[in-house]
């Protein structure tokens, strides 16, 4: 009698341990298959909606150019490669777009002689009126200019002849230079990289971008940039250039001014006093150009269909072959590998915004994760271990 009611507790005990295992292979089951979801299925969805969202993002790099002190303005310009396509939207925190990345302008590489003599000038330039030695450029200034001329080649001749600036101060070098023209027709021009200081804006080299649009200026600031702004192509590709360097540098638009208003710039230093005395796009023509970018803005900011944005291609009728007038300190870059300071180190243009790229699959959350599973199936190995360890009767 005893033996068989040992043998039925026994029998009762190994019931009670295969169910006990049951319920804990069913929980490990759960638990792996909870954590395999979680952390790698859901991400791998994830991915493949963001690396959509930002399949037409690429990252544009200006071609190269070398830069020489020979170049003559009249031989063929070499261009750029072709304007990037228009990169994703910015989400913000809650999901929605903020704002649409304008694309890269179509640009033509045509620098200005600017050589080791005339980076130990900027130097000494920015020595004396900034208190720093630097001749990089970190931009926060967009300066517009016209070229008081009737072509762009004047003004890059002016430009790439580094003549001492009229001051008043005997061979006051470096000369006047800037970082873009814009011809009548639409065509930018760059002569320096983005990451050089120019000599266009008295206070503000140290900071600022210049822009020098062609245009004669023989009425006055109001009626030039009146002028400039009945000429359509030119008009657009300022706007399309100004904002584009706006969202490369984060200069927001009351950054954006004129050489007539610089000495009312926040960022306006000179330590030997000198001031500004240019009229070139003042007040009134600033705010007309301000609010043409807001407008910008805010057409790319509402909620529209999703399309393919081209950039400005250069257009219209080409520009007389007079000579030009000396433009003043005033222009705005984009990147040049030849003069650039960063070039010769072979560091990335700072204007150069790549499209962010997706991160690898170990990353430290999902490296995090698979330690937890690790863990898991740890625990539920050693559960499993001591409930299948046989009972005493």
């Amino acid at each position: 009698m005893q033996d068989h009611d040992r043998r039925e507790r026994r029998e009762a005990v190994r019931r009670h341990v295969r169910r006990q295992r049951l319920i804990g292979l069913i929980i490990a089951a759960g638990c792996v298959s909870f954590l395999l979801f979680y952390f790698l299925v859901i991400p791998a969805l994830r991915g493949n909606d963001e690396k959509q969202a930002s399949s037409g993002v690429v990252g544009a790099s200006p071609s190269p150019t070398a830069a020489g002190g020979g170049s003559s303005p009249s031989s063929t310009a070499s261009a750029v490669a072709a304007a990037s396509p228009t990169p994703s939207p910015r989400a913000s925190e809650t999901g929605e777009p903020e704002a649409v990345a304008p694309p890269r302008p179509h640009i033509v590489q045509k620098p200005i002689a600017f050589g080791a003599e005339r980076r130990k000038q900027m130097a000494a330039y920015s020595l004396k009126r900034y208190g720093d030695s630097s001749i990089v450029l970190a931009p926060k200034v967009v300066v517009l200019h016209y070229t008081a001329g009737g072509n762009w080649e004047g003004a890059w001749s002016l430009f790439d002849s580094n003549t001492p600036n009229a001051s008043g101060i005997p061979n006051d070098l470096p000369g006047t230079s800037a970082h873009f023209i814009i011809d009548k027709d639409g065509t930018i021009y760059q002569l320096l990289p983005l990451d050089l200081r120019g000599r266009h804006t008295i206070g503000l080299n140290n900071v600022a971008l210049g822009i020098e649009l062609v245009e004669e200026g023989s009425g006055g600031s109001a009626a030039a940039v009146r002028n400039i702004f009945h000429r359509k192509a030119q008009t657009d590709s300022a706007l399309a250039l100004v904002r584009w360097l706006q969202y490369r540098f984060d200069i927001p638009t009351k950054d954006v001014i004129g050489h007539g208003t610089a000495n009312d710039s926040r960022y306006f230093k000179d330590l030997e006093g000198f001031k500004n005395d240019h009229t070139d796009w003042g007040a009134a023509e600033v705010r007309l150009f301000q609010k043409r970018l807001r407008e910008l803005d805010a057409a790319d900011s509402a909620p529209q269909p999703a399309k393919e944005t081209p950039g400005p291609s250069p257009a219209g009728d080409a520009s007389e072959a007079s000579p030009g007038a000396a433009p003043t300190e005033s222009m705005a870059p984009t990147p040049t590998a030849t003069s650039s300071p960063a070039a010769a180190t072979g560091a990335q243009d700072p204007g150069r915004r790549d499209p962010p790229m997706r991160a690898g699959f170990f990353t430290p959350w999902r490296a995090a994760g698979a330690a937890l599973l690790l863990v898991a199936l740890v625990l539920v190995g050693v559960l499993l271990a001591r409930l299948g360890r046989p009972r005493r009767a």
